[in-house]
């Protein structure tokens, strides 16, 4: 049974598939600043709400299947690529209920850019993302204006999906 370790206020946790953890392939963490945790993964993507896993459903904006990847925004929301595009999140504070002091954080997702075959993407600058295309390579994407240019080189050439951006936002291109 596959197990997933995380780390709430500095004490262990660990959780399985069959307490609900995510299940089938995850592909990736992210710990927002607002101290949620989510996982991108085979099934869909997954959030955490300090004891419980659940998987976000189509009625909060996600379609159903692979979620591959997640980018956090400076704005503290995230994109999340799938099949059929780019989803941001936005955040819902939610009154707390009867007998509740503390009110809940709701999250609902919106299609920001309709574009199939996106991977993945990448923090460049405060208002770029760089995305990874296999169908259009790279990408450079601003998820405030849903605007999409296309990424090249100096010499005018496309790069191939090989990238890293490195701590300083400088962006290394393998050109092969």
């Amino acid at each position: 049974v596959a197990g997933v370790d995380l780390d709430v206020d500095e004490r262990a946790v660990q959780h399985y598939t069959g307490s609900g953890g995510p299940q089938g392939a995850v592909y990736y963490f992210i710990h927002l600043p607002d101290g949620s945790f989510w996982a991108t993964g085979s099934r869909g993507l997954f959030a955490f709400d300090g004891e419980h896993w659940r998987l976000v459903t189509a009625a909060e904006g996600l379609p159903e299947g692979a979620q591959r990847f997640h980018t956090v925004l400076p704005d503290g929301s995230m994109l999340v690529y799938g099949a059929d595009g780019v989803y941001r999140s936005e955040r819902h504070e939610q009154s707390g209920q009867s007998g509740q002091s503390t009110p809940g954080r709701v999250y609902t997702f919106r299609r920001v850019l309709d574009q199939a075959g996106v991977d993945g993407g990448d923090l460049l600058t405060e208002r770029q993302v760089l995305i990874n295309s296999r169908a259009r390579g790279l990408q450079l994407f601003d998820p405030d204006t849903g605007s999409v240019t296309p990424f090249t080189l100096n010499n005018g050439g496309l790069p191939m999906l090989t990238y890293a951006i490195d701590r300083r936002h400088r962006l290394w291109v393998d050109r092969k």
